[in-house]
Order: C-alpha cells, then sequence, then structure tokens
C-alpha cells in the first residue's frame, strides 16, 4: 500500500520487498480525468487504485459519489475486473536500483542539502529513478537496508535476488556511510561480474572508518562509474518495448491498456509479441495474453474483443465482441467467461 501518487518505480521496489503481488495506490485530486488515467497506467503492473476522498468536497479532493466521477470510473474499473479475472503475474523488472539508506538520512554539516523532511534532499534520488522509468527501464528502487538486514542477496548466477524476483543489473546510488555487509555485498557483485552502475564517492563506513581502498576497488569494477540514464543499455538491460503502451510480467505475459479507447468504446488494432509469436487483433481498453512456447492461450483477458490472431492466422473468433476472459484449464481445454454480453455470444477457437 502506498499513498498520495507514489511513482511506480518506488511502488515497485515495495512490491519486490513484500511476498505479495498486488499494489494499491490511494490516491485523491480534483481532476476526474487523472484518476481515470491512473487506473489504467497502474494496471499495466498489476496495481491498483484506491479512490481515496468519498464525500470530500474540501481541500483534499472531489466528491466521489457524484455523477461525472462515477461515469468515469465505471467505465475504467469494468475494464480492470477483466484483468482481476485474469490474475497477473508480478511485472518484469530487470533493473535493480538501490540507494545508500545511511547517506540519504545524512546530511550534516551541509545544511543547504536537508530538505523539508529532514533528509539529505541534495541526492535527488526520486528524481532519478523517476528519468529512469521515463526512459523506458523498468526498475525496482530499495534503501540499502535490505542488503543489511540479509533479504536482498545475490543467487548462484550472480544476480541480485529479492523475494524471489531476479534483476539482471543493478545501479547503486550514494555508498558514503555504507555498511560492511553492503561494501560486502558489492564487491561480491562486482568480482562476479555482476552489472553495476555506481553512482557516488565512499571514504568512511557507518562507524566512520576509512574505506578509500575497499571502495576504490569496487569503484574501478563498475561497468558505469557515474548516474547516467543514457548508459543504462551498458548494463545488458534494453528499455521496454511496451513502455508507452503496457508492461511485460514475469511470467512472459503482458498488459496493454489504454484510456482513449474507454471513453469512445473504439477497438484499437495492435500486434505484440508474446512468447516468440507474433498475436494481433483489437482491443478495447485492456488486453492480456499468456501464451505457451507452441504459441497456444493460456491465459486472455480482452475488452471489446471480436478475433485474436497468431502469426498471421486467425485462431479465436466471438459471435460478438464484447469483454472475455479465456483460461486454459488442467484438463487442456478452456474456461471462458463473457461479461455484459447476451448468452447467445460464443467463443470459437480455431486450429
Amino acid at each position: 500500500m502506498s499513498y498520495e501518487d507514489l511513482s511506480l518505480s518506488l511502488r515497485m521496489g515495495l512490491l519486490v520487498a513484500q511476498p505479495g503481488n498486488i499494489m494499491y495506490d490511494r490516491f485523491y485530486g480534483f481532476n476526474i480525468h487523472r484518476f481515470a488515467e491512473k487506473a489504467l497506467n497502474d494496471a499495466r503492473f498489476d496495481a491498483r487504485i484506491h479512490y481515496h476522498g468519498y464525500n470530500d468536497t474540501g481541500r483534499w479532493g472531489t466528491d466521489l459519489s457524484t455523477a461525472p466521477l462515477l461515469s468515469v470510473i465505471n467505465l475504467v474499473e469494468r475494464k480492470i475486473r477483466v484483468l482481476n479475472r485474469f490474475d497477473p503475474a508480478a511485472p518484469r523488472l530487470p533493473l535493480l536500483v538501490v540507494f545508500g539508506m545511511p547517506v540519504l538520512l545524512n546530511w550534516y554539516p551541509d545544511e543547504s542539502a536537508r530538505n523539508g523532511y529532514d533528509l539529505n534532499g541534495s541526492l535527488h534520488i526520486e528524481e532519478k529513478v523517476q528519468a529512469i522509468w521515463d526512459a523506458g527501464y523498468r526498475c525496482a528502487v530499495v534503501p540499502s537496508d535490505l542488503i543489511d538486514n540479509g533479504s536482498l542477496k545475490l543467487d548462484a548466477k550472480n544476480h541480485p535476488v529479492l523475494n524471489g524476483h531476479a534483476f539482471q543489473a543493478a545501479i547503486y546510488l550514494y555508498p558514503q556511510y555504507a555498511k560492511r555487509s553492503t561494501l560486502a555485498f558489492l564487491d561480491q557483485y562486482t568480482l562476479r561480474g555482476g552489472a553495476l552502475m555506481m553512482e557516488g564517492s565512499a571514504t568512511r563506513d557507518f562507524n566512520g572508518s576509512k574505506i578509500d581502498q575497499i571502495f576504490a576497488e569496487i569503484a574501478i569494477r563498475a561497468k558505469v562509474k557515474q548516474f547516467s540514464v543514457d548508459q543504462i543499455e551498458e548494463l545488458g538491460v534494453e528499455r521496454s518495448p511496451l513502455h508507452e503502451v503496457g508492461g511485460e510480467l514475469e511470467d512472459g505475459s503482458v498488459i496493454l491498456t489504454d484510456l482513449d479507447l474507454i471513453e469512445s468504446d473504439q477497438p484499437k488494432p495492435f500486434s505484440v509479441e508474446v512468447n516468440g509469436h507474433e498475436f494481433s487483433g483489437a482491443y478495447i481498453g485492456v488486453f492480456a495474453l499468456k501464451a505457451a512456447a507452441d504459441g497456444r492461450i493460456l491465459k486472455l483477458a480482452c475488452g471489446g474483443c471480436a478475433t485474436l490472431s497468431r502469426d498471421g492466422h486467425e485462431i479465436l473468433r466471438l459471435d460478438k465482441s464484447t469483454d472475455v476472459v479465456l483460461t486454459r484449464n488442467a484438463a487442456g481445454t478452456y474456461d471462458a467467461v463473457l461479461l455484459g454480453q447476451p448468452a447467445s455470444n460464443t467463443v470459437k477457437l480455431l486450429p
């Protein structure tokens, strides 16, 4: 659970630091359309929104019981319920960003670095991770505390792992005053060839002891020695091909969302690669798909679905376009749920 429109990169950090896979963000405001935009954008990453401020006509929000808001939100939530039935996996996050908690908490003696929360605001950590996300690099942001308490570890392949979520590369922001356990983690990670971007220097550890030599050995092995969004590709991490329209999930499935389609009730053509196959069709509002290596549909959720093609051949057709959820069961057959349509509508799977 997060609060006040917290950035998605930070919310991904909350996700991987916990055993669950659904994120809620409490949100309020006066702009009704922004509620809808946020809800659809969050849904790309299996995140949801709490519409805070019911009957709040004061300084914080708008009255959520009014017809204008409900007419907007209900349209969006009907589509998100289709995704709920799809039951998405956690988002795929190839990049881990770790910020040094000790230096964030310590601005002294530079008074100008102190912000309104009595933190070292001069580091601009949130601004940096927002720039990473906006550039299309999907990441989770966590504090160095998770290294020090043993939660964040290295697996047999030298990937940083947190609660089962594995990352391809790491960015470490500001190691000054790091604890010895953090230094040991970074030393081991870089010794074994881990892809690291390092921002900042370190002369003293958490206890005030000198660490110039230890840090120098770590820093020299970093693939990128300063923070730069333009150099993230050097870590072997690619931009999400869906960063403007959707998100990829850890199990290989994808989610696409589009608010304009919901408001216009017009289908949008799409073409997306899932598990090595090109799937195409049209959707209204939401589309989610998980496919097997041979191209079989494992799970499908689609708003306003009429047809679906794989590698140029039609594999699914409905008598009438509608919101549909299709799931392959243990027996190898399919369970279908058609939402808001008469029983005469049917789903045909084609060879």
